[in-house]
């Protein structure tokens, strides 16, 4: 038994072998490597994806320390792109990781999602989303969508239906000078509580799995809701 075998064994009774060999031929784009896209990426490793395109521009600060599960001390004012290639190799030295060390626009986008079985949204910026949510529209590749702020958050896939129109974007049908002008006043840097790009961030895994393995998972316009203060945390309703 080769070490990909032996690291990866206690998901077989769970997966079969065949479905584990199709992770690991598998490719997923994950886009943002922060507080959703630091976890996601983390759990596709521990479940044994083996091709990986990330893509990140900034580089870890004092302020990500709350959320994000590749920030620290060592890390610190490093690249959060280099950071995250370098901790796939020591979880799965077999591992291909083809990493953006640049934030997403319409330059480089077609390149980002260029062979992706699975493209998973962990931004923040508004009008990356809608970019990145075109491309993988028009080239019908699933795209996993997370969202967190405060204590609340949620996601979906969208492998057929209109993201901006899903959830009623004023950037729909526009070109993208003019979506970029309509959302410049998005809000950024929102307080949040960590657990909830955790919580996220886990089902974005889950759902990128599923889409993977043929296995059930929820569609948009239903998404999967997360309030971390809440007698019912987890639901699932139609936007």
């Amino acid at each position: 038994m080769g070490d990909y075998e032996k690291a990866f064994a206690r998901n077989i009774g769970v997966l079969t072998q065949r479905e584990q060999k199709k992770l690991r031929n598998s490719r997923v784009a994950i886009c943002g490597l922060g507080g959703l896209g630091g976890i996601t990426f983390q759990m596709l490793l521990r479940a044994g994806i083996g091709n990986f395109t990330i893509a990140d521009g900034d580089r870890f600060e004092l302020t990500n320390f709350n959320r994000q599960v590749l920030a620290n001390c060592k890390t610190l004012r490093k690249r959060k792109a280099d950071v995250a290639s370098d901790f796939a190799h020591t979880l799965n030295k077999g591992v291909r990781v083809r990493k953006i060390a640049n934030f997403i626009d319409e330059r480089n986008v077609s390149s980002f999602v260029k062979g992706a079985d699975v493209v998973v949204d962990c931004l923040d910026n508004p009008i990356s989303r809608v970019i990145l949510s075109r491309e993988c529209r028009k080239r019908r590749i699933p795209f996993v969508f997370g969202s967190a702020a405060r204590t609340c958050g949620m996601c979906s896939v969208f492998d057929s239906l209109d993201f901006e129109a899903v959830l009623a974007l004023p950037t729909r049908g526009k070109k993208m000078q003019e979506a970029r002008e309509l959302l410049k006043n998005y809000p950024k840097g929102m307080p949040i509580l960590g657990v909830v790009p955790a919580m996220i961030g886990n089902i974005n895994a889950m759902q990128t799995l599923a889409v993977l393995l043929k296995k059930p998972y929820v569609k948009a316009p239903y998404f999967i809701f997360f309030n971390a203060f809440s007698k019912e945390p987890f639901c699932v309703r139609k936007i």
